[in-house]
């Protein structure tokens, strides 16, 4: 009797933490938001991030903080018409060439880092399909844990070809 009382509570015990799992990742997933934009798409956290076609001007997208982080901090997205120019811009602006860096995705971006006064830039050049974009991301040198969330919204950038603006 006390082996099936004790075997009922393991089991129960068990249960409940399975429940308490799958309800810990269902609240995880639900804070994942995906936004499209022009010919790409991208994935960021929606508690912590807030997503923007054209936040800046027409064919400039933004992804800022949703609460107050030492300023700046954001990510902008652009289409290029012109990879050369972009490149030899982040040159002659004094950026150092940090390499490729590989994403979720499969594409590789060329990035570029720079830090001036207590600001961390780092820009990445992301060419496939045809077409080519700048993901920027600005943070404070003191917003690590923002530029990580930026850094990871970088990290899921892909192409998507049913998003492209007419």
């Amino acid at each position: 009797m006390k082996k099936t009382l004790i075997l009922t509570l393991c089991l129960l015990l068990a249960l409940c933490a399975c429940a308490a799992a799958e309800a810990g990742d269902a609240q995880a997933d639900a804070t994942a938001a995906r936004a499209l934009g022009d010919g790409y798409a991208l994935t960021y956290d929606a508690t912590a991030l807030s997503y923007y076609r054209d936040g800046v001007m027409d064919g400039v997208d933004l992804v800022v903080p949703t609460q107050d982080v030492t300023s700046p901090a954001y990510l902008m997205i652009s289409r290029l018409e012109d990879v050369q120019a972009e490149l030899d811009s982040f040159t002659s602006e004094g950026y150092t060439d940090a390499g490729e860096t590989a994403l979720a995705s499969g594409l590789s971006a060329r990035t570029f880092t720079l830090t001036r006064e207590e600001v961390n830039y780092r820009a990445y050049i992301v060419e496939g399909n045809g077409r080519a974009y700048t993901l920027m991301t600005v943070c404070a040198s003191d917003s690590a844990q923002t530029e990580a969330q930026l850094t990871a919204v970088v990290n899921s950038f892909e192409l998507d070809d049913t998003a492209l603006a007419a």
